[in-house]
């Protein structure tokens, strides 16, 4: 069915003797594609939504000779140009049928010529709403959502692309493990709000509200009862008396109470001493 007067039937760049198999006395129907039409009257020989006379990309008229991802397969047959796993036919984003105007990540390279379309600067791979140009010009890592690890995400601690650093010491906050610097890492004090004033514990430099400052209270348990000082708004050292009737003391020691006998004998002892010495010594 090619045409005998051209040596190219379909015009795509890729003569008929190739497309038949090379042996004109024994030409081969191939069908790349398996569209039903042969190659040397297929114009997209791969059916990749590329036509094989565009994959001719350094243009020097033969499409034989260009193979984008160095994979042994020329363009034209292959239905990944880019290598990058993801079929050409679907790298058309907008769907308009012209794969040389989607660019997802901004790099300049259409994506099905892109082995990665994550890396440019308009793609955010790590889905942070950050993109990598913002990630690039404050210095985190676009390939995470937590640059610093303590547990709140850069699109948090980046707010509206100011670069904010709450404490004033040069970090910005993303990259900052204790952004209110209080002493006390961001992941430890969370994004609660223990007293309720509408500042997350990890910026507020007194989570407690009890009017003593985090970074004076620390990590201690001054009243052992399991909350640490800058969370605990109510630190109570006493020491219940047990017996309830003033017989003993009692004392703290780090997080225990001990007892002693008080030096302020029961009076019924006391009774009990005179007699027995008056039944010794009788008047």
């Amino acid at each position: 069915g090619t045409d005998g007067a051209n040596a190219d039937s379909d015009g795509d760049g890729v003569d008929d003797l190739t497309e038949v198999g090379g042996n004109p006395a024994n030409p081969t129907a191939i069908d790349t594609d398996g569209d039903g039409i042969i190659d040397a009257l297929d114009n997209d020989d791969d059916n990749d939504g590329v036509l094989t006379f565009d994959e001719d990309l350094n243009l020097d008229g033969d499409p034989t000779n260009d193979d984008w991802d160095n994979d042994n397969t020329p363009n034209y047959l292959d239905t990944d140009d880019d290598g990058d796993g993801i079929l050409t036919w679907d790298e058309d984003a907008n769907e308009n049928g012209d794969y040389n105007d989607d660019d997802l990540d901004g790099d300049t390279h259409p994506d099905w010529l892109d082995d990665d379309d994550q890396d440019g600067p308009l793609s955010d791979p790590d889905q942070d709403g950050v993109s990598n140009a913002d990630e690039e010009i404050a210095g985190t890592d676009p390939y995470s959502s937590d640059s610093d690890g303590d547990g709140i995400s850069a699109a948090t601690e980046l707010g509206d692309g100011s670069n904010i650093d709450t404490d004033g010491d040069g970090d910005i906050d993303a990259l900052d493990n204790d952004d209110d610097g209080d002493g006390l890492l961001t992941i430890d004090e969370g994004s609660g709000d223990l007293d309720g004033d509408g500042v997350p514990n990890y910026l507020d430099d007194d989570s407690d509200g009890d009017g003593i400052l985090d970074i004076d209270e620390g990590v201690e348990d001054t009243d052992c009862d399991g909350i640490p000082d800058w969370a605990d708004p109510e630190i109570d050292f006493s020491c219940d008396d047990v017996a309830g009737d003033g017989s003993q003391t009692i004392i703290r020691e780090d997080c225990s109470c001990t007892s002693s006998p008080s030096s302020a004998q029961p009076w019924w002892l006391l009774l009990t001493v005179v007699a027995w010495r008056r039944r010794r010594n009788p008047l």
